[in-house]
């Protein structure tokens, strides 16, 4: 295995540093000194100091409220990311931890599905086929359309099969919908909501559609808490 070596160090001067040098000339040091004092290459410190005066900044100003990050080589064309994408990033990775999303239940599903072959995967066995008596075409399917208080069908994508989920939007967010899931109560298609609140932050493009108003299913107490949406889900591998 080999190991390369830089030959020269030219380009890895911290960003602190070269902002401390271009302080040290404004407040009236010369190029010459200050660039040996601080092992900074003289080239180098002109050009960030010149860099600094035409954007705006004079001699009087203070060069640390400058962003690090302005002093740092090609910083601009090396970004994955425009500031507003990091913030947006910032914003979907906190409201996701808030959400506690990572190895949900919902998500330990995916991992032991993909323990079974896809015929396993596939199987589906139906014994109420009266929840199943609605096309599809009298569902409203137009997903842009979601606000709070809607059902609505996601879709995740484990490791070889995609799974779907029925749930509640909850809120509407600038990264997503926050989505109450429900659990489908196999072999029926009768949803309900679990003891303990599953819910997630969905991005618009994991929503398949927006379900029809459920109905309650059966006179019982028990039953009474079941919910039946008529349209029929079968083509989808619903959990």
């Amino acid at each position: 295995m080999r190991t390369y070596k830089r030959k020269t160090e030219n380009g890895t001067i911290p960003p602190e540093v070269i902002r401390q040098g271009v302080q040290k000339i404004l407040e009236g040091g010369k190029f010459a000194t200050v660039a040996r004092e601080m092992h900074i290459p003289r080239s180098t410190l002109k050009r960030y100091t010149q860099k600094f005066l035409t954007e705006g900044g004079t001699s009087t100003n203070d060069v640390s409220e400058v962003p690090l990050e302005n002093f740092i080589p090609r910083y601009k064309t090396r970004k994955i990311f425009t500031a507003e994408d990091e913030k947006s990033l910032e914003n979907y990775l906190i409201r996701a931890s808030q959400l506690h999303h990572g190895l949900s239940t919902r998500e330990a599903l995916f991992v032991e599905a993909d323990n079974f072959s896809s015929d396993s995967e596939n199987e589906m066995v139906f014994d109420d086929n009266s929840d199943l008596d609605v096309d599809m075409d009298d569902c409203t399917t137009d997903k842009d359309e979601v606000s709070v208080g809607d059902f609505i069908l996601v879709e995740f994508l484990g490791k070889r099969v995609k799974k779907y989920f029925a749930g509640e939007v909850k809120e509407d967010t600038s990264e997503g919908y926050v989505v109450n899931f429900l659990r489908r109560k196999s072999p029926s298609w009768k949803f309900v909501f679990p003891e303990v609140a599953d819910e997630s932050l969905v991005p618009q493009s994991d929503i398949v559609m927006k379900l029809p108003v459920p109905r309650i299913s059966g006179g019982t107490e028990r039953a009474a808490k079941a919910l039946v949406f008529d349209v029929n889900l079968s083509e989808y591998s619903v959990e």
